[in-house]
């Protein structure tokens, strides 16, 4: 669906997409690695094989923290899981970079969300919060956020 708004906005560059999953993923980063740059995998967030191998895998791993920011998104021991996994991943993967992103609301956040956002992030090893904040599926957010993460 997010490329196709990409397109239908004629937004550039352009942006393949398929599925995969399961066993098959290896094998598909393996060719996919020879055709594009860049390859985005959404895991959905949640923990599985699948979603372990790709942050192996990857060299940057985005994290969506839903705007208003809540008590409950910064409680270290709600998303022990989330920050346990990103930390796994750094061992295996130490060139990992780990970018949070707020996203959602009508409202820009709050300096005390903002400041729950990057103490969150602080959880995990060499985590940064991005600039750039999500608003829906809004092509220019995710052309700012592209420009943030490849141009930064």
């Amino acid at each position: 669906a997010w490329c196709g708004e990409l397109a239908a906005a004629g937004v550039r560059p352009r942006v393949a997409a398929r599925a995969i999953c399961g066993r098959a993923l290896v094998g598909e980063l393996e060719l996919l690695r020879t055709r594009y740059n860049d390859i985005v995998i959404d895991t959905e967030g949640r923990d599985t094989a699948d979603s372990r191998a790709a942050l192996i895998a990857a060299r940057l791993a985005i994290v969506p923290i839903d705007v208003p920011v809540t008590p409950q998104q910064v409680d270290l021991a709600s998303q022990y899981k989330l920050i346990a996994r990103l930390n796994a991943a750094r061992m295996f993967n130490p060139g990992l970079r780990v970018l949070f992103v707020l996203v959602g609301g009508d409202v820009p956040p709050s300096d005390e969300e903002r400041a729950a956002a990057r103490a969150y992030a602080s959880r995990v090893m060499s985590a940064t919060l991005a600039s750039t904040i999500i608003r829906g599926a809004a092509p220019a957010d995710m052309d700012g956020l592209y420009r943030e993460v490849f141009h930064h």
